[in-house]
């Protein structure tokens, strides 16, 4: 009728247990807080951090110092990998948009310099059966045969 007594080992246990969960939370926080690590914007870090804090849980029965400082240069070592390879994708990501702001640029200079030839071209009018490419084209042939006169 009355819950059956746990033992001793079982309470030590799962006390046990509590606090191991406390020192998890404590070191993330203090992972967080020292090396900059915004849970949202860095969820891949983040995530990196904990797997490797529960590592370090579940290995030692007790945490000394010597584990504490091998932890931390071991997240150390984690946040400088995960930015340096973020930075890295940055800067693939600035020079894609440096080729595609080129490629913008020469059509632009492309189409600038079909509205010269039309502008010179401008005492003409384009047949209206013409299509406009057929129009720029024949400006073209003209104003080459012009240039070599």
């Amino acid at each position: 009728m009355y819950p059956k007594p746990t033992s001793s080992q079982e309470k030590s246990a799962s006390r046990g247990k509590g606090s191991r969960e406390q020192l998890h939370d404590l070191l993330m926080t203090k992972f967080r807080g020292k090396y900059h690590v915004s849970v949202q914007n860095e969820r891949e870090l983040d995530v990196a951090i904990q797997a490797e804090v529960k590592k370090a849980l579940s290995v030692v029965n007790s945490l000394t110092e010597k584990d504490l400082n091998a932890l931390d240069s071991r997240v150390n070592e984690i946040c400088r990998l995960k930015r340096d390879n973020a930075d890295a994708k940055s800067v693939r990501s600035q020079a894609a948009a440096s080729v595609k702001s080129s490629a913008s640029r020469a059509k632009s200079n492309a189409d600038l310099k079909r509205l010269d030839i039309d502008q010179s071209m401008a005492p003409y009018s384009r047949p209206q059966e013409m299509t406009e490419e057929e129009w720029f084209a024949l400006m073209q042939k003209d104003h080459a045969k012009f240039e070599n006169e």
